[in-house]
């Protein structure tokens, strides 16, 4: 009978001693904290792609993300980019006027289901980003060391650090070829002994005055240099473009043979790039605003 009373009392004190752990450790728990921007901000690039239905781990195209504080998204995919603005209600993350351009034809499907799914709910883990998007598809994502060299306005350029007086005092083109200056999204690249179409080796390309180019994909100059005018007519542009000894190169296959390009403005928005050799390839590129 005094085992059995014992053994209540002892089973009262041990409960009580959970009971008042509990509620101690759950009191120094923090609550959970909303999303903090500060840890949104930078360049992140995608991982897994995941549909939350199936839990299919779908191939991930090769996207990157960049927010910005000021609200500001800019994406970067294998054939398009585009720039929008985002909102944070608790971990909830709504991007909205995202406008993305159109090149259409190497546009995949795994591509426009990612950027369908940016509004959703975001989780953070260090260096790790999780998307569980609002139409069906999750995404992971890591944080870049790279920095967003645009903040929030496209129309930067990349060769702006470069001195205009680097190659020539003065400007090499007349005033009919003056508007080739600003900053060209590559929308197309064609040709090869296909002649076919494909993905293009870079985004932009970057032209200011006095004869500097320079070519970048992504967040990155992949190269820089001097223009040289081989022909120059009312008919016709023909140009050189000799990358600088201190340039980055990172091997772009059409970029490294050098050969001469034929160059062809439409308008005040359109550029052709064209090299001229049988196997080679010619660009559309469109003038970003």
């Amino acid at each position: 009978m005094r085992l059995n009373k014992l053994m209540k009392k002892s089973t009262f004190w041990l409960f009580t001693f959970f009971l008042l752990m509990s509620i101690v450790i759950k009191s120094c728990e923090k609550p959970e904290n909303n999303l903090d921007p500060d840890k949104l901000s930078g360049i992140w690039y995608l991982d897994k792609f995941i549909e939350k239905e199936s839990r299919d781990t779908l191939k991930a195209p090769l996207i990157k993300i960049s927010f910005q504080g000021d609200n500001c998204v800019t994406v970067f995919a294998p054939c398009n980019h585009g720039q929008g603005q985002f909102s944070i209600d608790g971990h909830n993350v709504t991007v909205s006027e995202l406008k993305m351009t159109e090149r259409t034809s190497c546009s995949s499907t795994e591509e426009n289901i990612c950027v369908w799914n940016l509004s959703g709910s975001y989780l953070i883990n260090e260096d790790t980003l999780r998307i569980i998007g609002d139409y069906g598809t999750g995404m992971i994502l890591h944080k870049s060391i790279i920095t967003d060299p645009y903040q929030c306005d496209l129309t930067n350029l990349l060769i702006d650090t470069i001195d205009s007086n680097r190659y020539y005092s003065d400007d090499i083109f007349n005033t009919k070829y003056d508007t080739i200056y600003g900053k060209w999204f590559v929308f197309a690249k064609y040709g090869g002994w296909d002649d076919g179409e494909y993905i293009p080796d870079f985004d932009f390309f970057e032209l200011k005055r006095n004869g500097i180019y320079g070519y970048v994909k992504d967040f990155i100059s992949l190269e820089y240099g001097k223009i040289q005018i081989e022909k120059l007519t009312d008919d016709e542009l023909i140009l050189f473009f000799i990358p600088d000894i201190n340039s980055n190169t990172i091997g772009v296959r059409d970029i490294r043979f050098r050969t001469p390009r034929f160059t062809r403005l439409i308008g005040v928005d359109t550029l052709v790039l064209q090299d001229l050799c049988f196997e080679c390839y010619y660009y559309l590129l469109h003038r970003v605003k």
